[in-house]
């Protein structure tokens, strides 16, 4: 979803990103780390962390990328930008959740590792609005003018 925003990137996007794709390769580990030794809480605490890593650096790649919208486009709406950022950052705090919760029942806190998930496939307030802003077709005119190209301008000579 973040990406359909950003326009443009430089060097720290990119390493932000690199940073993300890190921690998305180490989830195997962890998976296999949990799935060895599920009712121990720190296999759960390993997992979980893994997933707060990726969560936040996911945060920190939007947060950069909106920042002054140095890499969005500027007429995106701030409530939208504040809204993926908790989107974006509900899944840590439910992951630092279930990690705390491990220390009273590791079935539980498997549970809610299991629930986080459904709420992302769920659409949310930013998945209406991308999907109403970015699936109408624009008129002519607005295409022409949004791309600045040389047939638009042409046309209205």
């Amino acid at each position: 979803m973040q990406l359909s925003f950003i326009r443009s990137a430089d060097r720290p996007l990119l390493w932000i990103n690199i940073l993300f794709l890190l921690w998305v390769a180490l989830v195997p580990f962890s998976t296999a780390l949990l799935s060895e030794y599920t009712t121990h809480r720190l296999a759960v605490a390993v997992y979980g962390a893994n997933l707060i890593a990726i969560g936040l650096t996911l945060a920190l790649h939007w947060w950069y990328a909106t920042a002054g919208t140095r890499h969005v486009d500027p007429n995106t709406h701030p409530g939208l930008v504040r809204a993926a950022m908790v989107r974006t950052l509900m899944g840590p705090l439910l992951y630092l959740i279930a990690i705390a919760i491990s220390f009273f029942s590791t079935e539980l806190s498997l549970v809610v590792y299991a629930l986080v998930p459904i709420i992302y496939i769920l659409p949310g307030r930013v998945d209406i609005h991308w999907g109403k802003r970015h699936h109408e077709k624009p008129k002519p005119d607005q295409a022409a003018k949004a791309s600045g190209s040389l047939i638009g301008k042409i046309d209205k000579k």
